[in-house]
């Protein structure tokens, strides 16, 4: 992957290294005498013939291949197909080294990373390890020349990962070496390192453990669904936000946004950055989910306190090769941000299958956010919308209270979506009745206000009002019953006569025991969210 003219100090290496790769290796059948190597894995079948860039490949006399990648049309075909390894009959790759002294030296056959060759003759080179061990890497290959006056690098690019459909993205690695490919018909890994003067070769690298392939977040082959907004998605991250705001930061969760990919791979690593952003920290429940055809394989967690941002990885075993779609889901509450998605590096990744064109917001307070059930996967939000055949649009708060508000913030998330055939649900009364001591004067004003600001944007989405759920607690411990704010959600929905608005009683949707909540007496527990889920289904 670089030009050398006359007898310089690289071409006569190059021309060292040609003739002990010609005796090596029988099948590869092409004729060095009296050549001149002008650039890397170049192949002489014929007389006169100039090579004037990577990947060139004659066809005849006198003519020079003006393309990357092209394949030989006569004699000297080799390998013509996306990640073909060379067989003798195509003029196997030598493993070897290469030194200053005796130029490429064959290597004992042994576990080492061989560059995966597209085209004939040379090839481009698609793939490697990286030296800072984490991954096989997809990148871009380009030539690299060497001034043969003073041997200096003059053209060398960074590395990149060639991401489809969406370009080149430099890789931002501890390693300064250049990949190159030494010898021909193939040829064999080599690394150029530039950091030296003059720069030096070192040989094949010595490969322990699984491959990877690494995805960013942008790479559109990871179906992104179930959210409301997202902040950034690029190289860098994956970020979402939601649209209210109630003082606590709980707009930098996620409940159940998901990232799916279709592949072949046994082994799946994830790189992930806990933002710190959510500020309410008695609430944090930072366990998200891995799907696998659509039922739960495992979860994972932040390992840092409560409020302590910082990265980590992880890594998930399927069991064996074979074709899946898994689905990364976002935790309730917490910030979490995706910043690499890794794959066997042999395994066939595509985009997952479409998720349902149909939709269920959730809105209201602590309850329907999610809190306090074991996992995402567990809160009858994320179950209800998997049994309704929708995706799960939760805009839910936990500390809410009724804000008329955020009633348009709602359905404008709705909109935003582009999902026609939504339905929605609010429940809320807790937090007024407990926390606020709101008269119910005030309580009925702001649900009407709710009311109006989502109809002005949804005229006609089917919308349930539901009343607080059993809370032993706090019936009849404040200035107002809880009873009271259900009655005024039921006394709104009569009033409203509207043929798409409908009131469900929260208290009818679990057995009203102590042993369907948590501690607190307020907030339902797993058994608790699991009788909300059945019964509210009835409803829709």
């Amino acid at each position: 992957m670089w030009a050398a003219t006359g007898e310089n100090f690289w071409g006569t290496l190059l021309e060292q290294g040609a003739a002990q790769v010609d005796a090596a290796t029988e099948q590869a059948g092409v004729a060095t005498e009296g050549a001149q190597a002008t650039a890397a894995d170049r192949v002489q079948t014929g007389q006169d013939r100039t090579a004037t860039g990577l990947d060139r490949v004659a066809t005849g006399q006198d003519r020079a291949a003006t393309g990357e990648d092209r394949v030989a049309t006569g004699q000297d075909r080799t390998a013509t197909g996306l990640d073909r390894q060379a067989t003798a009959a195509d003029r196997a790759a030598v493993q070897s080294k290469f030194n200053h002294t005796g130029g490429l030296q064959r290597l004992p056959q042994q576990a080492v990373v061989q560059p995966i060759i597209l085209g004939a003759n040379g090839g481009t080179l698609l793939g490697m390890r990286l030296s800072d061990g984490k991954a096989i890497l997809n990148l871009a290959s380009e030539s690299v020349e060497i001034a043969p006056e003073n041997v200096g690098v003059l053209r060398a690019i960074d590395r990149a990962v060639a991401i489809p459909g969406r370009g080149l993205h430099n890789y931002v690695g501890v390693d300064a070496r250049k990949p190159i490919i030494a010898g021909k018909n193939g040829g064999v890994l080599a690394w150029l390192d530039t950091s030296v003067d003059p720069p030096t070769l070192s040989g094949a690298f010595t490969l322990t453990g699984v491959q990877y392939q690494a995805l960013f977040p942008n790479d559109l082959r990871g179906r992104v669904s179930d959210y409301a907004e997202i902040v950034e998605q690029s190289v860098e991250t994956l970020r979402f936000i939601r649209p209210v705001n109630d003082g606590n930061n709980f707009q930098h969760c996620a409940p159940g946004a998901r990232v799916g990919y279709i592949t072949t791979a046994q082994y799946m690593q994830l790189d992930v950055h806990w933002n710190n952003l959510v500020t309410r920290l008695d609430t944090y429940n930072t366990i998200c989910a891995i799907l696998v055809d659509g039922v739960l394989h495992s979860t994972f967690s932040s390992g840092f306190a409560p409020g302590t941002p910082g990265d980590q990885s992880y890594t998930f075993d399927f069991g064996s090769v074979g074709l899946r779609k898994v689905e990364i889901v976002w935790c309730y509450a917490a910030g979490m941000e995706l910043r690499q998605t890794r794959f066997s590096a042999n395994a066939a990744l595509a985009i997952a299958d479409a998720r349902p064109t149909k939709i269920l917001n959730v809105h209201g307070d602590s309850t329907t956010h999610g809190m306090t059930a074991s996992s995402i996967v567990t809160t009858w939000s994320f179950g209800l919308a998997a049994d309704l055949g929708r995706q799960l649009l939760n805009t839910a708060n936990g500390s809410n209270t009724a804000v008329a508000s955020q009633g348009a913030l709602v359905a404008q998330a709705i909109l935003d979506t582009g999902i026609a055939d939504a339905k929605a649900l609010y429940s809320i009364g807790i937090n007024d009745c407990i926390t606020n001591r709101v008269p119910t004067a005030a309580f009925k004003t702001a649900v009407e206000g709710y009311l109006a600001g989502f109809r002005g944007l949804c005229p006609t989405v089917p919308m349930v009002f539901c009343g607080a759920f059993y809370c032993p607690a706090h019936e009849t411990a404040h200035t107002y019953p809880l009873q009271d704010y259900r009655d005024v959600l039921q006394a709104i929905v009569v009033a409203a006569a509207d043929p798409n608005l409908t009131y469900v009683d929260g208290k009818t949707l679990m057995v009203n025991s102590a042993d369907r909540l948590v501690g607190d007496q307020t907030h339902p527990n797993d058994l608790g969210c699991s009788e909300i889920r059945t019964n509210l289904f009835a409803h829709f």
